[in-house]
């Protein structure tokens, strides 16, 4: 058997143990048999990719991509390869090389739905928000049971001013899944219920979450502010007692973080 096949062979070998650790989330240890890979194997352009996404799982986004660049430069060239690139160069805020990664995706194939819900995200970074709301429906249309998709494009609308399209997409996505409702969900409503001026709606969701989790600080500070807006002085009361129990018992409080956009 000549030299290179023999090298080729020890560096599959090696790349099995890289995808077993790699699954497991030990970064490192998978780091380490890609690196003895490419010493067996210099050439192999798959081996150059797949060590580019361990560098993103280790968010490493400059190393990251000078190994996609490496990749690309032996030839690997498919939707993915672009799409984690263009993922990296929006890590450190490179959105024009982003923008660029990602159309790049979508001409090798047009219904690859992670570089539109992608390039959505940078869209609405920038602010463009016809384009980011134009590309979130591209993805929804591809993959519609995306939760994080709709919380997209209804960011994007709030962030645009439209609170009251904001509100409808979030509305129509909850009729349509009837009991099976992510929490984020009610959270965003309750939300938008408040800043579009529906206070007794917005009490209805922030109670309905309170009723599932006690202890969602968030949901109590919200519904505080609502009962102060009716005059329900009472209520408020009640939950600005609730807030501080909430606040000296850590172990017991848990926040939301409103997801990109919010």
């Amino acid at each position: 058997m000549r030299e290179s096949e023999k090298n080729s062979k020890a560096s599959k070998k090696l790349m099995d143990k890289v995808e077993k650790y790699y699954d497991a989330g030990n970064f490192e240890k998978a780091m380490d048999f890609t690196n003895r890979s490419i010493k067996k194997d210099p050439k192999n352009a798959e081996t150059h990719f797949v060590k580019g996404n361990i560098f993103m799982a280790m968010v490493e986004p400059y190393k990251a991509i000078r190994e996609f660049n490496v990749a690309m430069e032996l030839g690997y060239r498919d939707e993915i390869i672009y799409t984690n690139r263009g993922t990296a160069f929006k890590k450190i805020e490179k959105f024009d090389n982003s923008l660029s990664d990602y159309n790049l995706a979508l001409e090798i194939k047009p219904d690859f739905y992670p570089a539109y819900a992608l390039r959505g995200e940078c869209f609405l970074v920038r602010e463009d928000f016809i384009n980011a709301i134009k590309d979130f429906d591209s993805a929804l249309e591809i993959e519609p049971d995306d939760f994080d998709l709709v919380l997209s494009k209804c960011s994007a609308y709030e962030k645009s001013g439209d609170l009251p399209k904001a509100l409808e997409v979030i509305n129509g996505f909850i009729l349509s899944r009837e009991n099976e409702v992510p929490s984020d969900f009610i959270m965003e409503r309750g939300f938008l219920y408040s800043k579009c001026g529906y206070p007794h709606q917005a009490i209805q969701d922030f109670s309905q979450l309170i009723d599932e989790t006690d202890c969602l600080l968030t949901a109590y500070e919200w519904r505080y502010k609502e009962y102060e807006k009716i005059g329900d002085f009472k209520n408020a009361k009640k939950d600005k007692e609730k807030i501080n129990d909430l606040k000296n018992n850590d172990g017991a409080v848990i926040s939301y973080v409103r997801p990109i956009g919010g």
